[in-house]
């Protein structure tokens, strides 16, 4: 890796662990919003890690079940998430050592897309409250 693109993944991983936490402050003082927000700022320290791991999706599906369990009211969006998640899941079981070396930065992408997908839902969900 090149030293710009060290420095670029070294900005990139402390403006998205910043950005939750302002929405950590801007949740402040809604309890659910507020835990929900704090169960992804590992997701987002570790999704934007220079050295990425297969192990760490355990911990985010842990951690969007429970974001999820307490933002997402309705079936519908709790379904989309769910796809969301699954397909993060999915792609990452498929990066190594299922899909031919040709292909694992499809389904590595696929799986990036996803985990950010789901994470950017969570925190938006927390910050823009669903309508009542």
């Amino acid at each position: 890796m090149s030293h710009a693109a060290d420095d670029a993944a070294v900005l990139l991983q402390v403006t998205c662990v910043l950005l939750v936490l302002a929405a950590a402050v801007l949740v402040r003082g809604r309890l659910h919003a507020a835990v929900a927000v704090a169960a992804m700022a590992p997701v987002v320290f570790l999704l934007t890690n220079r050295v990425f791991s297969p192990q760490y999706l355990v911990l985010f599906v842990a951690a969007w079940a429970a974001a999820a369990s307490l933002l997402v009211p309705g079936r519908r969006e709790q379904a989309l998430l769910a796809l969301a998640i699954g397909g993060a899941t999915l792609a990452n079981v498929l990066v190594y050592p299922t899909v031919t070396p040709t292909y694992w930065w499809v389904a590595s992408a696929a799986m990036f897309v996803g985990a950010f997908a789901a994470t950017l839902w969570i925190v938006v969900r927390a910050v823009v409250p669903a309508p009542a």
